[in-house]
């Protein structure tokens, strides 16, 4: 299983894993749920199967079943791809380590980027600090400096396009929390970095519980596999470009 959202690059998910067993001279094929039965009636050699349900809205309720059905075959392997709906996967349904959540860049991630304008530690901090790893905005940074601007001037258009509402709601959406639980983690939470830049201060479940008027115990499981918070000795921390785009909407 392939978890995440399309601020992770989910969508890219089943391009990528065609892309891979073409190279490895594998079948692909791209289903529906309800064509996962004809393509088992019609294995007769290796044949791989992607189920994407990352933009269906349906929740993976039944994954279990599912997982199971794409098993009965020993010549079909399948990966099922799953967005925001779906998630958490419920544990009882599948093993844990048959899960591959996408990620954030980590700094680490970044000093890998082939020929990056970020070449030193600082840069790259100063990097990851504005769009917090995001797929998205790290590729939108490197494309307007492509483009012609210097780093710190494509590090400055993301931070004007996190504080800009229309933006930020896009980016909100395509991380896939939901907007009143972002809005409210802010007000509760928001403060100014040292440099100038928003963020959120810790905060323990107790406390999100009361901020956000909900059980912040089973919320918080969803945004860890939505990868936009954090765990930290002090309580949880939401994502810092999560709280910008939050912030920009009240405005």
């Amino acid at each position: 299983m392939v978890t995440g959202s399309l601020a992770l690059t989910l969508d890219r998910a089943a391009r990528v894993i065609k892309d891979v067993a073409t190279e490895q001279e594998i079948r692909c094929e791209l289903v529906s749920p309800a064509e996962i039965g004809s393509a088992l009636v019609g294995a007769r050699s290796r044949l791989h199967l992607v189920v994407d349900l990352s933009g269906t809205g349906q929740a993976a309720a039944d994954l279990g079943a599912l997982c199971a059905r794409l098993a009965s075959r020993h010549q079909v392997t399948a990966t099922v791809i799953i967005g925001p709906s779906g998630l958490p996967v419920p544990l009882e349904a599948v093993d844990p380590a048959d899960v591959t959540p996408t990620r954030r860049w980590s700094i680490e991630g970044l000093r890998s980027w082939h020929e990056s304008p970020f070449p030193t530690p600082d840069l790259r901090a100063r990097l990851h600090r504005v769009t917090s790893g995001w797929p998205q905005l790290v590729e939108a940074t490197m494309q307007a400096i492509t483009n012609g601007k210097s780093p710190e001037d494509a590090l400055q258009q993301i931070i004007r396009q996190l504080a800009d509402p229309g933006f930020a709601r896009q980016h909100l959406t395509a991380c896939g929390i939901e907007l009143d639980v972002a809005a409210s983690w802010a007000a509760a939470q928001a403060l100014d970095g040292d440099d100038g830049l928003v963020e959120a201060f810790p905060a323990s479940v107790a406390e999100l519980t009361e901020a956000l008027g909900t059980d912040a115990g089973e919320l918080i499981e969803r945004l860890q596999a939505l990868d936009v918070v954090e765990s930290t000795p002090d309580g949880w921390v939401l994502d810092r470009a999560v709280v910008a785009a939050a912030v920009a909407l009240r405005a």
